[in-house]
């Protein structure tokens, strides 16, 4: 009938073994590469937020979130009201207060208005705009009922910039478990 050809494979339980650890382990031994993919992405953010006092930039932590049979979720986080704000836009309002107090000067952003010596800030309506002066008759604050925001959307620059660097990250950690695995035998 001709000429035949075969192929021996050896060692393919060991290869088997290996996978089946693998997959039972995977999970378990992907949380440090995930929290590090969102480091990744954490580095990300903090470049691309917009600059002002650093808070928002400071205030970013990658964690993992969930970690379950069959899933792994690592996310980066901001407690700061007006992170979410600083990236998609909108309206800001008072909640507590009638008026949004916008510092106009150095010290005006280092204090609240509430936060001065009683008299030190006085109220006037100059062409029909809310002001709060110093004793020095410096302009402060403006007093604005509402502000609207355009949005930097530096949440999805991060992402779009760090989508490489993660995806090589998480492919270079699987390689890595499954070559120790398979050593095993």
């Amino acid at each position: 009938m001709g000429d035949s050809f075969s192929v021996k494979v050896t060692g393919a339980g060991a290869l088997i073994r290996g996978l089946e650890r693998l997959s039972a382990n995977m999970i378990k031994n992907m949380e440090k590469p995930m929290l590090q993919a969102a480091e990744i992405v954490r580095g990300e953010i903090v470049q691309a937020a917009p600059v002002g006092t650093g808070a928002l930039r400071r205030s970013f932590r990658s964690a993992l979130v969930q970690t379950g049979s069959k899933t792994i979720t690592a996310g980066v986080f901001s407690d700061l009201p007006y992170a979410r704000i600083q990236n998609t836009g909108g309206t800001i309002r008072p909640k507590t207060v009638k008026n949004l107090a916008i510092p106009l000067t150095p010290e005006a952003r280092k204090l609240w208005p509430r936060d001065w010596a009683p008299g030190d800030l006085v109220f006037q309506i100059r062409r029909g705009k809310k002001l709060l002066f110093d004793r020095s008759n410096r302009l402060q604050y403006v007093l604005k009922s509402s502000v609207t925001i355009k949005g930097s959307g530096y949440l999805d620059t991060a992402a779009a910039n760090s989508k490489d660097a993660v995806a090589q990250h998480l492919a270079d950690a699987i390689a890595e478990l499954a070559a120790t695995e398979l050593k095993k035998g």
